[in-house]
């Protein structure tokens, strides 16, 4: 049953060694589909939370969730998300969360933009002056007319969080524990050479017992 092509037992055909590609693919699928649902869905809860606040809020609040949107932004999804797995530990877990935290600005500014458009209609106005709360505005009347934009964002990076945390696992998992590696030998390092200056410090009385001792 080697490289057999599609049909209806083998929907995908075969393999070289004769196993159904399509049950192979349903297999591994566990683990993609997990991998982007979680790190999308991250990205859109606190993305979608920042945004909406700071665009309805307005004021400073929304200049510093600008600032950090931008200053996230800046820098490249790749060394950030190095960075962001050599601090928190290499593994898949951490892995999908660096790629939800690369993910956030963007569904920030869009539920951000989503909200400025929406914030002055008619319905929203109705709702103020009717003595509606800010957060009952926010989450039943802007909060609803804002989600089409994230939606779309969404469905597109489930797939780009799939591809990008597997692509770069290979980058982001050698490349932080090399960064540990190197933080483990500074501190080594660094112990050495307090222990050196400690031992130079000593009186020579001292000095002699410690050397006995660590003949014996």
């Amino acid at each position: 049953d080697r490289l057999k092509p599609p049909s209806a037992t083998y929907v995908f055909g075969t393999d070289e060694l004769g196993r159904d590609i399509f049950r192979r693919v349903l297999h591994g699928a566990r683990i993609s589909i997990t991998v982007g649902f979680v790190a999308v869905s991250l990205a859109v809860l606190l993305g979608s939370v920042l945004g909406l606040i700071a665009g309805f809020i307005g004021g400073w609040f929304d200049m510093i969730a600008v600032w950090l949107m931008d200053l996230m932004l800046a820098f490249p999804s790749t060394l950030l998300a190095i960075a962001i797995v050599a601090v928190l530990g290499a593994d898949l877990r951490n892995t999908m969360i660096a790629v939800s935290i690369v993910e956030i600005p963007i569904f920030g500014r869009i539920a951000r933009s989503a909200v400025i458009a929406t914030r002055n209609n008619e319905y929203v106005t109705a709702a103020q002056t009717v003595g509606a709360s800010q957060w009952r505005i926010l989450f039943r009347h802007i909060l609803p007319n804002s989600i089409t934009p994230m939606m779309v964002q969404a469905t597109l990076s489930i797939a780009t969080a799939i591809i990008t945390t597997f692509r770069e696992r290979r980058v982001l998992l050698p490349a932080a524990n090399m960064i540990e590696r190197m933080g483990l030998a500074a501190r080594a390092i660094a112990r050495r050479q307090a222990e050196a200056a400690l031992i130079t410090d000593l009186d020579p009385e001292t000095l002699g017992t410690l050397d006995g001792l660590l003949a014996v």
